[in-house]
């Protein structure tokens, strides 16, 4: 009996799919003038790594925001509250000059998710130094109740409503059978390269896609002019409408850093004789050594500001380092292996506290009740959501982990890391060329952890933050 096919690493899958990319001239693809695979590239690459094995699947879905007619009308209230006479005139095209640098109001878009305060920190820093000149949207479940923001999720329901029909006019006249081969042959070659089958969402040409797309980048135009911005800071630029919103709008439109970045990121990384237009202007980063390796855009441009205020905090703080205690970070599509690895660690090593962190987006039900059914591991244990991640890591003398933003941030406070070689390492490949990281197979982890040398260059991808200066935003 042969064995299983193994899943193809990271590295293979986007390897491939920038080689097919190329075959089909896919890049240059327009739907009338929308860059259609620009605006799915992101969804559809990530999509594809979990298709093929090279990473797990989320165990956790995110939840869905509740609407109710009452957070419509605020919304519509809050944008008004905040429009200005020039806005007005920008939005019905009597005047089409945005702001200067500096002088307007400036949108922020936070992360999805907060830290146990229910605070964004990745965002906090740029709305203080913003001060009067930002204007806060709601994203996600823990702003559903703020009254003082404008709900994306709202907004998008609003959009759909209002421009949905001009949208399926658009595509009943613009979307044409060729457009729908093309797709087609590459979605086929990638089926046929990697034996899979994709489910029905990307199998046939993603019409919904594009359908949002027409009708958030048409409503975001509208609502960016009437506040009047002179620019738009993001925190996860993956919802490609707000980025047409601004192209339209002419705003520059900036990404905040929030995680781990590297050359297999379908949003950063773009062949070189490609000129994607429905891309971010700006990328504000943490560190110079995020930047190595990545293909940016060429309208894409990287400006390193330093590590996040709640980072220094936590690496300035007298936390005593406790000798022999792990924490393994781990990620919503490596659970299952990673897991495997703690417990094998922990059963070679009796005198290691191994701690498995869980990431926010992570379901470990499976791991506590397997936990609590076995016996002789009783130095491992599971922390779920709650406890800071930087605090334990700052507190432990090894972290270990695939691909967590976390391992990054180890380096910068001097800590033993250890990437294990699961599918997905390749994105921390550059901590281990850095020599901040030493990469250990699966099976030889428990022999060596003990082992690997400290992190060294803590400063590489986390710069000492000088004062934050958004004066040319």
């Amino acid at each position: 009996m042969s064995a299983a096919k193994s899943a193809p690493t990271v590295d293979e899958v986007f390897s491939f799919i920038v080689e097919l990319e190329s075959k089909h001239s896919i890049l240059d693809w327009h739907i009338g003038d929308v860059p259609f695979y620009e605006i799915i590239r992101h969804h559809f690459v990530q999509y594809i790594f979990r298709a093929t094995g090279s990473l797990e699947n989320s165990k956790n879905v995110i939840t869905k925001d509740k609407i109710s007619l009452p957070s419509y009308l605020a919304d519509l209230v809050l944008i008004l509250k905040n429009s200005t006479a020039q806005g007005w005139a920008r939005a019905f095209g009597w005047n089409r000059s945005a702001p200067k640098p500096g002088t307007g109001k400036v949108a922020v878009f936070p992360f999805y998710r907060r830290n146990t305060e229910g605070v964004d920190p990745h965002s906090i820093e740029y709305i203080r130094a913003l001060g009067k000149r930002a204007i806060v949207f709601g994203v996600g479940e823990d702003d559903a109740n703020r009254i003082d923001r404008i709900h994306t999720s709202e907004l998008n329901v609003i959009f759909a409503r209002l421009h949905g029909r001009k949208a399926n006019r658009w595509i009943s006249q613009n979307l044409k059978a060729e457009d729908r081969q093309l797709y087609q042959s590459f979605i086929d070659d990638i089926e046929a390269h990697f034996g899979i089958e994709l489910a029905e969402g990307w199998r046939k040409f993603p019409v919904v896609r594009l359908r949002q797309y027409l009708a958030q980048s048409q409503g975001y135009e509208t609502v960016f002019k009437l506040l009047n911005l002179s620019s738009v800071f993001v925190v996860s630029a993956i919802q490609q409408g707000l980025i047409g919103g601004s192209r339209r709008a002419g705003i520059p439109i900036i990404e905040i850093q929030h995680g781990a970045i590297s050359k297999y990121h379908p949003s950063f990384n773009w062949p070189s004789n490609s000129n994607p237009t429905n891309v971010v202007d700006g990328f504000l980063g943490w560190g110079d050594g995020w930047l190595d390796g990545i293909s940016f855009a060429k309208r894409t441009k990287p400006l390193i500001l330093g590590a996040l205020d709640s980072y220094e905090a936590i690496r300035n703080l007298n936390i005593d380092e406790t000798k022999d205690q792990v924490v393994f970070v781990s990620s919503a599509d490596i659970t299952v292996k990673l897991f495997e690895v703690a417990k094998a660690c922990a059963k070679a090593n009796p005198n290691l506290r191994i701690i498995f962190k869980a990431h926010p987006r992570e379901d470990l039900s499976a791991q506590v009740s397997e936990l609590e059914a076995t016996a002789g591991l009783e130095n491992l244990e599971i922390m779920l959501k709650g406890a800071n991640a930087l605090e334990v890591i700052k507190a432990s003398e090894y972290v270990v982990g695939v691909h967590s933003a976390a391992l990054f941030e180890a380096s910068g406070m001097n800590k033993k890391i250890a990437i294990i070689k699961i599918s997905g390492w390749e994105i921390g490949a550059d901590l281990v060329r850095r020599k901040s990281a030493t990469l250990l197979n699966p099976d030889e982890a428990p022999m060596k952890l003990t082992t690997i040398a400290k992190s060294e260059n803590p400063e590489v991808f986390y710069k000492r933050r000088t004062e934050l200066d958004l004066s040319n935003f």
